[in-house]
């Protein structure tokens, strides 16, 4: 079961201490903030000691993703390593996994990242995807599909911030998952 996670990485960098102030998004300071902080996520020193940085995975350069980040590329299967086919090896042997996105969630973006979803760049614009929707998942990269196919992918989105489900939640949704 993954909860809020970044499992297809984030496209964009949260507002942070602009929202925080509430200080307009289009501010130029908070715009420079954000590009200046994208435009050192793939460098060594932030792919080695901050993890967020190896979760970046932006729309408009997957090249520099894939030779750059140190994490995602590899645990996904998006680019071949000594073990990708263990983690799909791994994936298809489960016996259930959960996937829970926050459709309100302001860390992520996009929040369907959180079920492998994904922001794809066509032409000048972007587009969202849904994870059955993505060409990773219609290829079983990384065995997802097969899952789907056994009945075995649960997908659950959780109307609320990131992480804040409820107790309800908890009892209705996460316990009897992990009772199967």
């Amino acid at each position: 079961m993954t909860v809020g996670s970044p499992n297809m990485g984030f496209t964009e960098i949260p507002e942070g201490g602009c929202q925080k102030m509430n200080i307009d998004k289009g501010n130029k300071i908070c715009s420079m903030e954000r590009g200046l902080l994208r435009s050192l996520l793939f460098t060594d020193l932030l792919q080695n000691s901050i993890s967020f940085a190896s979760y970046f995975r932006p729309a408009d350069n997957k090249g520099e993703y894939l030779e750059k980040s140190t994490f995602l590329p590899a645990l996904n299967n998006e680019k071949p390593t000594d073990k990708s086919g263990q983690h799909k090896e791994r994936i298809t042997q489960l016996n259930g996994l959960m996937l829970v996105q926050f459709e309100q969630d302001q860390i992520i973006f996009p929040h369907e990242s959180e079920t492998f979803g994904e922001i794809v760049k066509e032409g000048d614009n972007n587009k969202l995807l849904n994870l059955r929707d993505t060409e990773w998942f219609k290829s079983d990269q990384l065995g997802l599909k097969t899952l789907d196919d056994k009945k075995k992918l649960h997908l659950v989105s959780i109307n609320a911030s990131h992480t804040e489900y409820s107790d309800k939640d908890l009892e209705n949704t996460f316990i009897p998952f992990l009772k199967t």
